[in-house]
């Protein structure tokens, strides 16, 4: 890709490696753009992503593990690693961020809003609805308009 900032391109080129079954082509090309903008979870994430797509749950499953362990204790960060699992529909590894973050932060409030959605897409209402009220508890504002 000419332009390598463009996260498009990347996706493009990324899909078209796995179209073709290409897996070490694209396992590169994520190695590559992480190395590129070291610090970037949507690439980190995706050599994850691509180690589980290639039948290697239990590399997967580490990387994952080394990725939430390693965040810095910044709202921010969480976001962007949780968001960058939600986008290859690692959803339960989104959650794990957003909990791990929020004991480290020490704030039980943390993320209730994005946690009651992704309780919601997994199915688990009792979660959802813990989530949902701690959301409203966090966020008076809410209360007012519901």
């Amino acid at each position: 890709a000419n332009n390598p900032r463009s996260m498009y391109l990347y996706d493009n080129l990324l899909k078209s490696y796995l179209g073709l079954n290409d897996i070490n082509a694209a396992q590169k090309l994520a190695k590559k753009q992480a190395k590129k903008f070291e610090g970037n979870y949507f690439y980190l994430v995706d050599e994850g992503y691509l180690l589980k797509i290639n039948n290697q749950p239990d590399k997967a499953n580490a990387w994952f593990k080394k990725l939430i362990q390693g965040l810095p204790a910044a709202e921010s960060k969480a976001f962007e690693l949780a968001k960058a699992f939600e986008k290859r529909s690692l959803i339960s590894n989104a959650v794990e961020t957003y909990l791990s973050s929020r004991k480290v932060l020490n704030n039980d409030f943390l993320f209730a809003s994005e946690l009651s959605g992704l309780y919601l897409e997994l199915g688990d209402k009792r979660n959802f609805i813990e989530e949902a009220l701690q959301s409203l508890v966090a966020n008076e504002q809410l209360i007012e308009e519901v």
